[in-house]
């Protein structure tokens, strides 16, 4: 191979990456963007049919360890789905809308905007 060839073939690599890199992470984002939402509504109606089914009221905070394990037989494996962020979910009190924070970013995503989106509430 001629030292042309090898240049053209690293250069054509490199646009590859160049261009694969920023879509790869534009994937992982709308995944997450698609997949937050939804584990935070089956978190929602676990928390309901939990209320429903042991009387609770719109007091009680199911992120005490003993009633976050009722909500999970609810839910699929009966644990709390995992986010692909490797956010954590907030269960907080029956009525309210789940809430999730990803590590490092201060505020929380507190439910969903209308089917919109993500409605941040930099209060936390």
């Amino acid at each position: 191979m001629k030292k042309g060839e090898i240049f053209t073939i690293v250069m054509l690599i490199l646009l590859v990456i160049v261009v694969a890199i920023p879509n790869f992470m534009k994937d992982r984002v709308i995944s997450c963007k698609n997949a937050c939402p939804n584990c935070m509504r089956l978190i929602d109606a676990a928390k309901e049919q939990a209320a429903a089914d042991y009387g609770w009221d719109a007091e009680t905070d199911c992120d005490i360890p003993t009633n976050k394990i009722v909500v999970n037989k609810y839910l699929k494996d009966e644990k709390t789905p995992e986010c692909p962020a490797n956010g954590t979910y907030t269960y907080g009190r029956v009525g309210e809308k789940t809430r999730w924070r990803l590590k490092g970013i201060r505020g929380f995503i507190s439910g969903i905007d209308g089917g919109k989106g993500f409605k941040m509430d930099m209060s936390a």
